[in-house]
């Protein structure tokens, strides 16, 4: 993958192949659901590392291969429309707006409820804590998806690991997504699963 910047927007070019997650997320289980969004966070995660933001997360452009591993594209691809959609933090309707780490987990918190619900509903966008009483996740989950849509992003918290701790779960969670990694030859990453697994097991 390449990447870099230009006036003012980051972009990356990545491989592109895979099938759009809105064509295959009601094929997916909830353990798949849990592993695509980890993926996504994943790639959230080392892309702010690298001081690039997508600015405009949304579930088109998450990418499922055929081992359903999720691939993140459409990085510095910002339309005017993104803005109105429930998936936008509300800075993006700023003329002047950069896509920021804030501004990202904002849409990936969406795009965690949106893959449970399969879709957002209008309302969304004006009082997205609402949204936790359709979903109705557990507290370390619902306590970092709120964290993410405060209306201030430098409210919200830096980055995303949190969100991806509670995605993963608890101990039976992660080891149902260790041996769901090894089913389909993931090696690397069931071996970081069962890295946490062994973190929430110890003692």
């Amino acid at each position: 993958d390449e990447g870099g910047e230009w006036e003012g927007f980051h972009w990356i070019a990545t491989d592109g192949r895979g099938t759009p997650l809105p064509e295959v997320i009601g094929e997916l289980d909830a353990i798949d659901k849990r592993q695509i969004l980890i993926d996504v966070g994943d790639a959230l995660y080392q892309s702010h590392q690298h001081d690039r933001c997508h600015g405009a997360l949304d579930p088109k452009y998450v990418l499922i291969d055929a081992d359903g591993t999720a691939r993140l594209a459409g990085f510095g691809m910002i339309p005017p429309a993104f803005a109105g959609t429930p998936m936008a933090a509300p800075e993006t309707a700023d003329p002047s707006f950069k896509p920021t780490p804030a501004t990202d987990r904002y849409a990936f918190a969406m795009l965690i409820v949106w893959a449970e619900l399969g879709e957002l509903p209008y309302w969304a966008m004006r009082d997205p804590e609402r949204l936790l009483k359709e979903f109705r996740p557990h507290k370390a989950l619902r306590e970092a998806l709120a964290a993410s849509w405060a209306l201030d992003p430098t409210s919200r918290p830096a980055e995303v690991s949190d969100l991806i701790r509670a995605i993963r779960g608890d101990a039976d969670s992660v080891r149902a997504l260790a041996e769901r990694a090894v089913e389909a030859e993931r090696w690397p990453t069931a071996l970081g699963h069962f890295r946490q697994l062994l973190a929430l097991t110890r003692g």
